[in-house]
């Protein structure tokens, strides 16, 4: 179980649920890496990260929302400020890291938890660290513009309490997540969005969009 993992286990092999799966991403130095997040029956959840040429090897593999066995992925610290979630450690994986898709009854989508937040209690988690779950729908996606250090992307969006809320995407999430809600289909498309910080800005609050929405 991930509960039991600790920084340079062998030897192992372990049934997950993939429950996030980010874009791609540059980091300070410009290397591409991508990052996960999975989930086993018992509710741990634990990140895992691939690099550069990797990427391209498992991109056809580790589809969000599919369970899989894992095998002997490097496990190490996470250093904090790369941390998502709360588990001090993370995957490294490779491809050449043995990963098998297969059916693991005790994971669903159904087992899933989100402490979602109503837009209109925004307020009260301004400059959370953790940031906040929320479900939406998507009114307006506005068009990306250009700042003097980076793009801003401006996103209408409404909840069940039809409170509207401004979400700002910013930098390499304009290029991504941006050009996915652009592709979102249909009137009024929902979206999940996980760990999203909270910025009050001339008495609206700015959502920058962390990691990952789905």
């Amino acid at each position: 179980m991930l509960k039991d993992m600790v920084t340079g286990d062998s030897n192992w092999t372990a049934e997950v649920m993939v429950i996030e799966k980010g874009f791609p991403r540059l980091t300070e130095k410009n290397r591409l890496y991508q990052k996960l997040v999975f989930i086993d029956s018992e509710g741990t959840k634990i990140q895992g990260t691939i690099f550069q040429e990797d990427m391209s090897v498992l991109k056809d593999t580790l589809k969000i929302y599919h369970t899989y066995t894992i095998s002997n992925a490097v496990v190490n610290d996470t250093p904090p400020k790369h941390r998502v979630i709360d588990n001090d450690h993370q995957w490294l994986l490779y491809g050449r890291t043995p990963i098998e898709e297969v059916e693991v009854k005790s994971l669903s989508v159904r087992a899933l938890q989100y402490n979602f937040i109503p837009l209109a209690h925004l307020g009260e988690h301004t400059n959370s660290r953790e940031g906040i779950d929320a479900i939406f729908a998507v009114l307006k996606v506005g068009t990306p513009k250009r700042t003097r250090e980076t793009w801003v992307q401006n996103i209408l969006i409404i909840d069940q309490g039809m409170q509207q809320t401004v979400l700002t995407l910013w930098d390499q999430f304009v290029e991504h997540e941006g050009r996915a809600f652009t592709e979102l289909s249909g009137t009024y498309p929902i979206a999940l969005g996980v760990r999203l910080k909270v910025d009050a800005q001339n008495g609206r609050y700015h959502k920058t969009i962390q990691y990952k929405f789905q």
